[in-house]
């Protein structure tokens, strides 16, 4: 015996044969999409083209180390003001000096990362990386030292103030 289902009564068969448990294959929903993380690339880049690979490198780092050093400079003599105005001096000059020394250690402790791109054996290309961080953190570590010549009283604060409170641009 053959039975033949026609029209509207076969639809309704069908779905409710899938919502009642039937075997069939259910689609499921598609998962959600990871969230999209854009990275920012904060790191400090210099590069330099010559025609050998030695000279496109020690071109891009004394780029790099010349920048570093006069962004240090930068941050001394801003920095100078600011402790004139919050802190007692024992002497003025020798911090002074004290700041300007900050600028070496930048230069003396960076970092760098060395990229180098080959474009024909004729042009090479080198790209050096600096981290900002590292920069930031190194001055401010020599800054501290430079608590003594702050007034005993107050180089625990000028120590904090340094660690804590000195933005630099």
């Amino acid at each position: 015996m053959r039975i033949t289902i026609h029209g509207s009564l076969a639809v309704s068969l069908l779905a409710a044969a899938t919502v009642t448990g039937c075997s069939s294959p259910k689609p499921t929903p598609p998962a959600p999409a990871p969230p999209v993380v854009v990275k920012q690339d904060t790191d400090w880049k210099y590069s330099a083209i010559a025609d050998s690979e030695t000279q496109s490198s020690r071109d891009a780092q004394a780029m790099a180390k010349r920048n570093v050093y006069d962004k240090a400079a930068r941050w001394a003599e801003s920095i100078m003001p600011r402790v004139r105005e919050r802190f007692a001096l024992t002497d003025t000059a020798d911090m002074l000096a004290y700041l300007n020394l900050a600028k070496d250690d930048a230069i003396t402790s960076l970092s760098m990362r060395v990229k180098t791109y080959d474009y024909g054996r004729t042009q090479f290309e080198s790209v050096v990386r600096v981290k900002p961080e590292t920069v930031h953190d190194t001055f401010r570590r020599y800054l501290v030292g430079g608590a003594r010549y702050v007034t005993p009283a107050e180089r625990p604060a000028y120590r904090e103030w340094c660690i804590n409170q000195v933005r630099l641009p």
